[in-house]
């Protein structure tokens, strides 16, 4: 038996280092720590998408040559153009970095051997592993919940990285990765006994120590340990017997006592990164392994147009502006949402241009009734892109605006009104309750679904997420054309995840 000793306020991370015990505040990427568990992770990534897109290249670009060393922004520019923005696709790859952060940095994930290849529970590790790859494929191919899937897969990755940098496969001379590890019918080989000795002791508790694993034992792994009672019923005890450790998590003696070996533990980490994620593509096929990295070349373009009957008028100017934007844009999904009064919808989504203007051109005005409208219901954001809603009227259902905002900015979606003029010429003005007849009977107090919006509330809307509220008889297409295309582009988010290492990945 033998374990890894660590300092009180290290969390031992992924393959390159650990996050620090608090990294459950802020994260600061130029910490050595935070930043080796994002390169390996990155570059991991970086190698399968490269392959990803060589093995099936843009129709116009059979022959596409990419470089070795091009980092995530280059490959996507390389495959879909230069001015093609890689916001989306470099979100994503962030969304499962934070996952396999978040197994260090959670208090309820971070101290579970389970999940960090550690306590002699390999096979537990293992079976934990080979139960999510299935939760994976389902969340992809059955739920369409990509961003669910990137979070199961950025726990996996963490539990694959560790094991490399926290078992004995590098001390047991192995050279390359364990294929089959986390895969559903695949095994370890031949693990450690409860009782087998694996290990001698290292000459002290902390710093440097190697060649004491033994190689003819069965595979194992170290112990988490610390000097507080921090975690302590999760954590499984350390032997008393087993003096220093064989952790490899970074290239530092003082925290890690197979220093040497860093190195190797952090390229088998990156493999075996890159191999896992082969094994989702190819279950999961082209497209929807493209939809799990937002592989996109443009924005989805939503359409959102108010056909109550006041609107009667002013649908053949509607269909004329937005056809204006169809022609001037080139978005990968076209969203046609309407809302009505008292149903807003339906929704018609098409990858066709002009299957799309088709479904405009097919638009009627009828019912209605009072002047609010279900604004807010009708207001599809898609996952990425720009929205654009046209409408006479302000909404009544205003219980849904915080949401709908909230949604629209964390989706980074360009929300731009286009006013009919009958808002401003009719002076429409909502219904007045009628007066009770009942005597003495209390008038119902307002509630959320009572809540009217406001022009101004629309401009709330525009300025929070960077379009524009226009009165439709100064529509004008280059004003439009201007906003299009940069709904997602957001220079802070592309830096967010971007640490100095050796590997140059973003």
């Amino acid at each position: 038996m033998w374990s890894r000793s660590l300092v009180a306020l290290l969390v031992v991370g992924t393959l390159f280092g650990g996050a620090a015990a608090f990294l459950a505040t802020s994260l600061n990427v130029s910490d050595p720590d935070v930043a080796n568990i994002l390169c390996a992770n990155q570059e991991g990534i970086r190698r399968n998408i490269r392959e990803f897109f060589l093995a099936f290249p843009p129709a116009s670009n059979p022959g596409l040559y990419l470089p070795e060393d091009a980092t995530l922004s280059q490959l996507f520019h390389f495959y879909y153009g230069s001015t093609a923005s890689p916001t989306r696709f470099i979100k994503a790859v962030n969304s499962i970095a934070t996952s396999n952060i978040n197994t260090d940095s959670s208090y309820k994930l971070r101290y579970n051997p389970e999940l960090h290849s550690d306590a002699e529970r390999l096979n537990n590790t293992h079976n934990k592993l080979s139960e999510r790859f299935p939760q994976i494929l389902s969340s992809i191919l059955i739920q369409e919940s990509y961003s669910g899937a990137r979070s199961l897969l950025g726990t996996s990755l963490h539990s694959i990285q560790d094991f490399y940098s926290h078992s004995t496969w590098i001390e047991k001379g192995n050279i390359a990765i364990l294929s089959g590890l986390g895969l559903p019918g695949h095994s370890l080989g031949t693990l450690a006994g409860p009782s087998e000795d694996v290990c001698t002791p290292c000459p002290s508790p902390q710093g440097s120590c190697s060649g004491n694993v033994k190689v003819s034992a069965g595979l194992s792994s170290g112990y988490y340990t610390y000097d507080t009672d921090i975690g302590k019923d999760e954590l499984v005890p350390k032997p008393t017997t087993a003096l220093g450790g064989i952790n490899k998590d970074t290239p530092y003696s003082c925290f890690s006592p197979h220093h040497d070996l860093h190195k190797q533990a952090a390229e088998l980490a990156v493999l075996a990164t890159k191999h896992y994620l082969d094994q989702v593509l190819n279950a999961v096929g082209f497209d929807k392994y493209r939809r799990l990295f937002d592989l996109y070349l443009g924005s989805a373009l939503s359409i959102v147009v108010d056909t109550t009957g006041s609107m009667g008028d002013d649908i053949s100017a509607v269909i004329s502006q937005v056809e204006e934007i169809v022609n001037n844009s080139s978005p990968e999904k076209y969203i046609l949402s309407q809302f009505n009064d008292p149903d807003c919808g339906p929704v018609f989504e098409t990858t066709d241009g002009a299957e799309f203007l088709m479904a405009v051109r097919n638009l009627t005005a009828f019912g209605g009734g009072d002047y609010p409208e279900l604004f807010w219901c009708g207001l599809q954001t898609p996952d990425y892109g720009d929205v654009f809603c046209f409408t006479d009227a302000v909404g009544k259902d205003g219980e849904k605006m915080p949401g709908i905002v909230s949604q629209a900015q964390r989706q980074n979606n360009k929300v731009t009104i286009i006013l009919s003029d009958i808002i401003e010429d009719k002076k429409r003005k909502p219904k007045k309750q009628k007066k009770s007849k009942s005597v003495g009977k209390k008038k119902r107090p307002r509630t959320e679904k009572d809540l009217i919006t406001t022009i101004d509330d629309f401009r709330r809307l525009t300025d929070a997420t960077g379009g524009l509220l226009i009165s439709a008889s100064k529509f004008d297409v280059s004003d439009i054309v201007g906003i299009m295309g940069s709904g997602v582009e957001t220079s802070t988010r592309l830096q967010f995840f971007s640490p100095p290492c050796p590997y140059a990945v973003l």
